[in-house]
């Protein structure tokens, strides 16, 4: 044998030495079958999570947009709605972003669902007949949780037969339900119901006027106000019907999502701008005075 080839020989042997006195590695062992449907199920889990994400967000709106439609939404709870002419373009961006998002909630049968409208009643009053709009309302009520006093037909009531008046009607479901949907053939009944000084929100946003006043009048006002029912048009004659109206931005909004979230931006800024131009105005009476 060559020197070299001892040398190999003996380079070898001292490698396998110290290889057989070092400890052994030992191999990773396989996952588990449960780590791997612990694993799957998370990645199944964050993939859902996203997708909803997307369809809830799915108008993509700027970001100072989503900011004064979420706090339009906060100005929105306990407003009664008899005109779409007494909601703002954020107030209105925000009713299609809610109802996007309860309408996915619907589509993926999301348990939370029932438990939006928990514990409440609504009640339904029609002076005339209107299956879609009646069935509409109660079917929305009872899929968000709520408890539902339907009255399809209020002018074969005793109490309307006996010349009950419609504010006094009015009045008596205000005592027992959270919301009352109301449709009547008048022009204008569902604004005057809604100016009732008692029993109905306000169907405008607070002044920030009267939201400051501290006197014991405004307090006790305003505790009642959050206990009364919400009046909800459904239609009133020659009028305006509201929901109607929503119902049907909302199915434009979501067949033209581009379109939709530029005509909101573009409303919601030219309110703000409209905003601080009144701010301005009024700024420079007070110092003119």
């Amino acid at each position: 044998m060559s020197a070299s080839g001892a040398d190999a020989a003996a380079v070898a042997a001292a490698s396998a030495k110290r290889d057989a006195g070092a400890p052994r590695q030992q191999p990773h062992p396989p996952p588990q079958p449960q780590q791997q449907q612990q694993q799957q199920q998370l990645q199944q889990q964050q993939q859902q999570e996203q997708q909803q994400q997307q369809q809830e967000d799915m108008f993509c709106l700027a970001a100072d947009v989503r900011a004064a439609a979420a706090a339009a939404a906060a100005n929105l709870r306990g407003r009664s709605v008899v005109s779409v002419s007494s909601l703002s373009a954020a107030e209105i961006t925000a009713l299609i972003q809610t109802t996007n998002k309860l309408k996915c909630m619907y589509t993926r049968t999301d348990p939370a669902l029932r438990q939006t409208l928990q514990g409440k009643v609504v009640a339904t009053a029609f002076y005339e007949p209107s299956t879609r709009t009646r069935c509409s309302f109660e079917a929305a009520a009872l899929r968000l949780g709520a408890q539902v006093l339907s009255n399809p037909d209020l002018k074969a009531s005793s109490s309307v037969k006996k010349g009950e008046s419609l504010q006094d009607t009015a009045r008596m479901f205000a005592a027992y339900a959270d919301a009352l949907v109301l449709r009547h053939p008048d022009k204008g009944s569902c604004a005057s119901v809604a100016s009732l000084q008692y029993g109905f929100g306000s169907p405008t946003a607070p002044s920030s006027s009267s939201s400051s006043s501290s006197s014991s009048g405004s307090s006790s006002s305003s505790s009642s106000s959050s206990r009364s029912c919400v009046l909800l048009s459904g239609g009133d004659g020659s009028g305006e019907h509201p929901t109607q109206a929503l119902l049907d931005l909302y199915t434009i909004a979501e067949q033209q999502q581009q379109w939709f979230a530029a005509a909101a931006a573009a409303a919601i800024r030219r309110e703000q701008q409209q905003q601080l131009e009144k701010r301005s105005s009024r700024q420079t009476r007070r110092c003119s005075l």
